[in-house]
């Protein structure tokens, strides 16, 4: 890695930082360049308005510099974007709230995914598929009975 590319990751990282690469908003400033402004042009305590906060960059700047933040929108996704980007979070509770969402994902997509096991017949899941064109060739069939993953042929019951 050269020092350039280093010093652009690191400038990418502090002007979009993870909270504002979550969502994309059209007119989203960096938050970097806002919390300069903020900060030069405040003092900590001063009330800071943005009568148009879409993501909600600059009342979040604001906040994070000990300034209070009032925050308007016409568009009621942006008050709601503004005011997850400034909620705190429990990141345990995320965590577990997050790993039910994926679990009931499985089970349902589990359904989905399934297909006849061309070696013992038994239902086995459909672990991927190879496509030559738009037709679907091969697939890889995963089965708990015979155990492991096989390629096979695909049949008209995997291409539904």
């Amino acid at each position: 890695m050269t020092a350039g590319s280093e010093l652009a990751r690191t400038r990418a990282g502090s002007t979009w930082p993870a909270r504002y690469r979550l969502h994309k908003y059209w007119s989203r400033k960096p938050g970097d360049a806002v919390r300069a402004l903020v900060e030069e042009h405040t003092r900590p305590g001063d009330t800071v308005l943005d009568p148009c906060c879409g993501s909600g960059v600059t009342p979040f700047e604001a906040t994070v510099l000990g300034r209070a933040a009032v925050g308007l929108d016409v568009n009621p996704f942006a008050v709601a974007l503004s005011r997850a980007t400034l909620e705190r979070c429990d990141p345990d509770r995320l965590e577990t709230l997050g790993r039910a969402v994926l679990d009931a994902a499985r089970v349902r997509e589990g359904r989905w995914h399934r297909t006849r096991c061309r070696r013992c017949g038994d239902e086995a899941a459909l672990a991927g598929s190879a496509w030559w064109g738009d037709v679907q060739a091969a697939v890889l069939v995963r089965c708990a009975r015979c155990g492991g993953t096989r390629r096979a042929p695909a049949e008209e019951a995997d291409r539904r």
